[in-house]
């Protein structure tokens, strides 16, 4: 189970929250918040195929998903009640 990665991205989705809640103009940017932890999990997944020396566990598509969702879903919440 690859706990790093969704940790990873539940941060993110904290951090990305905080940031849009302290700009406002973010939200409404080229690239939205939601493309933000997209790209966040692509880079993951290319350190973890090109850089074996960081051992991350490899995440099949469902795993990878849930992790984006959960970022998300957090993203939301705290979005929409801070």
């Amino acid at each position: 189970m690859p706990v790093f990665y969704f940790a990873f991205m539940i941060v993110a989705g904290a951090i990305f929250a905080l940031v849009v809640h302290m700009h406002p103009d973010l939200a409404e940017a080229t690239l939205p918040p939601m493309v933000w932890l997209l790209a966040l999990a692509l880079v993951y997944q290319i350190a973890q195929k090109y850089t074996p020396a960081l051992r991350l566990t490899a995440l099949t598509p469902m795993q990878c998903f849930l992790g984006f969702f959960a970022g998300a879903l957090l993203y939301f919440l705290l979005m929409r009640f801070a």
